[in-house]
C-alpha cells in the first residue's frame, strides 16, 4: 500500500475557523483524517512534510514518518507550525492504520481501560452559539445547560483582559473579584455539583499568579492551568508550593521530552497536551 495523494480542508463554513484538516490518500481506497490548528501558518509546513516524507510511502510506517519529519523541523527548532503539522498527518496515518486493522484506535494502543471517561466545556465559540459571552453574562445559564447534558465541569479564561495592560505583572484584588463573579455565582448555586478550570494562557508573572490562586481557593476549582508561561518549570513549581489548588499544564510544550522537566520539577499535577499540535497521536 502507498500514499498518492495529501489534502488540506479548511472549512469556510466556521468563522473564524481555527483549525483545518488532512486527508491521506492510498492507492487502496483507505482515506486517512488528520486535524490541527492555526492554518495558515501550519498547511504549508503539512505540504512540505507530506512531499519530503509522504507521498509514495507505506502509510502504515508511522514511527519512520514521525521520526524523519521531527528530525527535519527540530533543525532549526521543531515547535510550532512544523510540529503541528507533524501531528495532523500522524493523525491520519493512525486513522489508516485503524481503517486497515479494522479497529479502533484505542484497540492498536493497547485497548480500553473503563468504560465511560469524563468531560468538560471549554468555553469558546461556534457559529451562534458563544459560550465564551455566555459564562460571563449568564453563568447560571451555562451551568444549567451543561448539567442537563450530564456535563460537570467547564473551563474559561477569566483574567486575560486584566493580564494584557500589564503584561501580567499587576492585577489589583478588586479586579480579581469582578473577573471572578461568575464564578462566585455558579459556587453560590450550585456549590459542589460543577466544578471550573481556569485557563491562564501563561500571562502572568509569579506574584500575581499566586494572589489569583490564593484568592480562587474559597471556589470549587477543578484546576489552574497555564498561569505562568511553562518555559521555567522551576517558577511553577514555586507556585505549586504556594496553593492547594491543582496545576495542570501544559499543551504549550510539543512533546514528552518537553513535558518531562515540567513534571520532574513538580511544576504541574495535571498534564494536558493536545494531539493536534504536540506530534499527534503517537
Amino acid at each position: 500500500m502507498k500514499i498518492t495523494r495529501v489534502e488540506t480542508l479548511w472549512p469556510s463554513s466556521i468563522e473564524p475557523a481555527p483549525f483545518f484538516f488532512v486527508q491521506i490518500y492510498t492507492d487502496e481506497g483507505f482515506v486517512g483524517l488528520g486535524q490541527a490548528p492555526d492554518a495558515r501558518r501550519t498547511i504549508p509546513a503539512v505540504e512540505e512534510w507530506a512531499r519530503r516524507f509522504l507521498l509514495g510511502q507505506n502509510p502504515l510506517d508511522i514511527e519512520s514518518f514521525w521520526t524523519r519529519a521531527y528530525e527535519a523541523a527540530h533543525y532549526h527548532g521543531f515547535a510550532g507550525a512544523e510540529m503541528r503539522a507533524i501531528s495532523a498527518l500522524d493523525i491520519a496515518l493512525w486513522d489508516i492504520a485503524a481503517q486497515v486493522a479494522r479497529q479502533p484506535i484505542y484497540q492498536l494502543l493497547g485497548g480500553k481501560v473503563r468504560e465511560r471517561i469524563r468531560v468538560y466545556n471549554t468555553c469558546s465559540n461556534y457559529r451562534e452559539l458563544n459560550d465564551r459571552i455566555l459564562v460571563r453574562q449568564k453563568p447560571l445559564q451555562l451551568v444549567e445547560e451543561l448539567l442537563a447534558n450530564g456535563i460537570t465541569a467547564f473551563k474559561y479564561a477569566v483574567f486575560d483582559h486584566i493580564a494584557d495592560p500589564t503584561l501580567g505583572h499587576y492585577g489589583s484584588l478588586d479586579d480579581i473579584a469582578k473577573a471572578c463573579e461568575p464564578i462566585r455565582q455558579v459556587y453560590e448555586q450550585y456549590g459542589t455539583a460543577i466544578e471550573v478550570g481556569i485557563e491562564g494562557h501563561g500571562k502572568w508573572d509569579l506574584p500575581m499568579a499566586t494572589r489569583i490562586a490564593q484568592y480562587l481557593e474559597r471556589f470549587n476549582i477543578m484546576w489552574l492551568e497555564d498561569l505562568m508561561r511553562p518555559d521555567q518549570p522551576e517558577q511553577l513549581a514555586r507556585l505549586r508550593a504556594r496553593t492547594r489548588l491543582p496545576l495542570a499544564g501544559s499543551e504549550r510544550f510539543f512533546t514528552r521530552w518537553q513535558m518531562l522537566p515540567l513534571m520532574q520539577n513538580g511544576g504541574t499535577d495535571i498534564v494536558i497536551a493536545d494531539v493536534t499540535w504536540c506530534g499527534g497521536i503517537s
